[in-house]
């Protein structure tokens, strides 16, 4: 699935999308919510879900490896090695 393709989607559509296809990169959490980093294809999804009422609150979806950057010091070069 192309990156605008994913955009124009509804919600639970995206949903749908990143369980099947998504591939779990990384998370971190800020406040009351826990982003989840997913890549399809040549983009990225970050998943945000507000851990007190446990719901999915938006998707954010990017090309930029720059919004990547806050999930890097949690990747282990050691976890990529072994797969």
């Amino acid at each position: 699935m192309h990156f605008m393709d994913f955009q124009l989607l509804d919600v639970p559509m995206q949903a749908n999308i990143i369980c099947q296809r998504g591939v779990y990169l990384s998370e971190r959490d800020e406040d009351d919510c826990l982003m989840v980093l997913y890549g399809i294809n040549d983009y990225y999804v970050e998943v945000y879900y507000h851990l007190h009422d446990n719901e999915i609150v938006k998707f954010i979806s990017f090309h930029s490896t720059q919004f990547i950057e806050p999930y890097l010091n949690k990747i282990s070069l050691e976890q990529i090695l072994e797969v």
